[in-house]
């Protein structure tokens, strides 16, 4: 197994699913153990089944990772009323309950909880310079998402399975939020390990549906293949221009656009091959198989003048840019 592979692999997935599980696991033992030699933190529940139960299972709930993240800002904070009861909601959560994949809720107190409705937009609207102001969607919506959900899944589970595992892994709650102002189109985190939000204004049809997923959790996977480390050493207030902004972007931000790209067409390209689309819709792959490429050129070209990798970044972006060359 090649763990910097372009190409989805199932047993890449899921030794990346567990490394990242393990990674939680100990982080969350050293932040209590901060917080408690701080006196923050009072009587907790057990923390070893709460740990077997975490590393027995795959794709464990996004919400256990918004609390994790609201519990270290706390601590950060030097909150001493909030912190033992955020250490508390976390260790009696469930962390061996799996998601079921294609599962969809909306950014609302009625899907998430009044709690994790909070954090989700605390980790996702983390800009205040820039505030998204998420807004949860319509049934209606949430209805017509799922019915794109179940035909796009349908579609790749005859074309590549294997990517279908890597979304069911890195997506497999799809949260969907929609703005005011139409600029968000989606998202992905590695403090929401296995959600992925999407705006359903962006979504009219299952072959989009299928992009965006591939979309975001290739922001997911270059997260799950670092352990959440970047991929370049660039001095984050450098800026150059962006394949998919408008507006001037550090490095690391291009990198993982030009490689979302790469990974966006190998999913069309996939897609492609289902004997069952219609004419509209292998128009509409072509469409954005030459998008993406126009814009992973513009990507790569920024990529190659100004881009410092990592060692593992550059294994990353090889594999990327043999892909895109036509050997994979």
């Amino acid at each position: 197994m090649d763990p910097f592979a372009f190409r989805p692999d199932v047993t890449r997935t899921a030794a990346m699913d567990g490394a990242i599980r393990r990674a939680l696991d100990d982080s969350v033992a050293r932040v209590l153990d901060e917080a408690a030699r701080h006196d923050l933190l009072g009587d907790g529940a057990d923390r070893a089944a709460w740990h077997e139960a975490l590393l027995a299972t795959r794709g464990a709930p996004p919400q256990l990772w918004a609390c994790y993240h609201d519990l270290v800002q706390a601590i950060l904070r030097g909150d001493a009323d909030a912190v033992p009861a955020l250490a508390a909601d976390l260790l009696a959560r469930r962390p061996d309950r799996a998601g079921q994949p294609g599962t969809i809720v909306t950014i609302s107190d009625a899907d998430l909880g009044r709690d994790d409705a909070f954090r989700y937009r605390a980790v996702i609207d983390s800009d205040p310079g820039r505030p998204l102001n998420l807004q949860p969607v319509e049934v209606d919506e949430v209805r017509r998402i799922q019915a794109l959900v179940d035909a796009g899944r349908a579609l790749l589970d005859r074309t590549d399975p294997a990517l279908l595992d890597e979304i069911d892994t890195l997506g497999h709650q799809i949260v969907l939020a929609t703005n005011a102002s139409g600029g968000f189109g989606g998202a992905a985190t590695v403090f929401l390990w296995g959600a992925v939000i999407l705006n359903p204004d962006r979504v009219p049809d299952r072959v989009t549906l299928v992009e965006s997923l591939a979309h975001e959790t290739a922001h997911a996977l270059l997260f799950g293949m670092t352990l959440g480390a970047d991929l370049t050493t660039n001095d984050p207030s450098e800026r150059y221009g962006s394949p998919l902004r408008p507006d001037p972007r550090p490095i690391e931000g291009i990198v993982h656009a030009t490689y979302v790209l790469a990974r966006m067409n190998y999913c069309l390209e996939r897609l492609r091959e289902h004997p069952e689309l219609s004419p509209a819709e292998r128009a509409s792959v072509a469409t954005k198989i030459a998008r993406n490429t126009a814009s992973y050129a513009a990507g790569l070209e920024t990529v190659v003048a100004h881009a410092r990798f990592t060692p593992d970044g550059a294994a990353i972006f090889a594999a990327c840019r043999e892909a895109m060359a036509g050997n994979h």
